[in-house]
C-alpha cells in the first residue's frame, strides 16, 4: 500500500509540473520515447550495396543511480530499402529493430541542461520483406552524445550516435564493419524514487 501512495504522489508531482523534482533525486526510474533520422554511412559490400536512409522511433527505459549515471535499455524500429545486386529479392524492404543496453554519464547543471556521453552493445533483429530470405539477428554496438533539458513535466533531449555492426547471417559475402548514423530527439518522464 505504501508504495502505491508514493508513486501516486510522484506520479502527481510530475503532472503537475512541480519544479525541481527530477532534480532534486539522485535516483529516478526513466521512461523515454525518441524518434528522428538514421543513415548508413558504409556500404554493406565492395559493390556498393546499402540500406537507404529513413526515418526511425523507440523507447526504453532507464535507471537513473546518481545525478550523473544511468543505465538505459531501448528498442528502436527502422525500416529501410536494400539497394544493391548482391542479394535479389522481390521485395526490397526491410524491417530493423535495434536493442540495446547503455550506460550514460553526464554532467547536469544549475540551468537544466545537461549534457551527456553514453556506449552500450545489443542486438540488431533484421527482417525482410521477400519471403526467400530469412530473418537473422546480428550484435552490434553504439557510442554517442547527448543533452537533456529538464523542464516542470519531464526530460527533452536529443542525441547523436554511431553504430558498429557486422552483417554476417546471410549467405552471402558482406565483409567488414558497417557503420551507421542517427539523430534522434525525445521526451522522458522521469519518477523518483
Amino acid at each position: 500500500m505504501m508504495t502505491r501512495v508514493r508513486w501516486s504522489v510522484a506520479l502527481a508531482l510530475i503532472a503537475l509540473g512541480v519544479p525541481g523534482v527530477a532534480e532534486a533525486q539522485s535516483k529516478a526510474l526513466v521512461l523515454f520515447v525518441n524518434g528522428g533520422r538514421w543513415t548508413t554511412i558504409s556500404n554493406l559490400g565492395a559493390a556498393g550495396d546499402r540500406f537507404t536512409a529513413d526515418w526511425t522511433y523507440g523507447g526504453g527505459v532507464g535507471l537513473q543511480l546518481s545525478p550523473k549515471v544511468a543505465f538505459r535499455a531501448s528498442a528502436m524500429r527502422l525500416r529501410t530499402t536494400y539497394i544493391g545486386d548482391t542479394i535479389t529479392p522481390d521485395d526490397r524492404d526491410v524491417t530493423r529493430v535495434y536493442y540495446m543496453g547503455d550506460l550514460q554519464v553526464g554532467w547536469p547543471t544549475a540551468t537544466g541542461w545537461a549534457p551527456y556521453v553514453y556506449f552500450g552493445a545489443g542486438a540488431v533483429a533484421t527482417d525482410p520483406d521477400d519471403a526467400s530470405l530469412e530473418s537473422f539477428t546480428d550484435f552490434v554496438s553504439r557510442g554517442g552524445i547527448g543533452v537533456n533539458y529538464l523542464t516542470k513535466v519531464g526530460v527533452l533531449f536529443l542525441e547523436m550516435d554511431g553504430w558498429l555492426w557486422r552483417l554476417n547471417s546471410l549467405d552471402v559475402s558482406f565483409e567488414g564493419v558497417k557503420f551507421e548514423f542517427s539523430v534522434r530527439m525525445g521526451y522522458a518522464f522521469v519518477i523518483p524514487f
